[in-house]
């Protein structure tokens, strides 16, 4: 089972025209993908890469690591997912600090695996 916690961000202001710091620092994302494995045999994961977004627009892309998972145990892989110097659209911005004050913002986190998990036989 995958979970994402999200450890910090930075960049995460409008690319307005006005604001030239915006371009200056992107967006940008700390995340930790925990791995629990409860199968009784070990998994494995060739790594795949990581897109971070909101209200469906593409905020940030990670790559995330080759890792193991023993029988019956989990672990945290740290992924740093970036925009490299695109900022967020004004609308987008202003929307995500309307969420903020009112109900939170909530940034969807898709694994996108370039292999399968192995399990037995591998």
């Amino acid at each position: 089972m995958y979970s994402v916690e999200l450890v910090g961000a930075k960049g995460i202001r409008s690319s307005s025209a006005l604001d030239p710091a915006a371009a200056e620092s992107p967006p940008a994302f700390k995340l930790l993908v925990h791995v629990d494995n409860g199968h009784i045999y070990d998994v494995v994961q060739d790594g795949g890469d990581l897109l971070v977004s909101y209200a469906g627009i593409p905020l940030a892309r990670g790559r995330i690591p080759a890792f193991n998972v023993e029988t019956k145990k989990a672990v945290a892989v740290a992924v740093d997912a970036g925009s490299y110097g695109l900022g967020i659209p004004e609308d987008l911005f202003r929307r995500m600090s309307e969420d903020r004050t009112t109900s939170g913002v909530l940034y969807e986190i898709n694994k996108e695996s370039h292999s399968p998990i192995h399990g037995p036989g591998r």
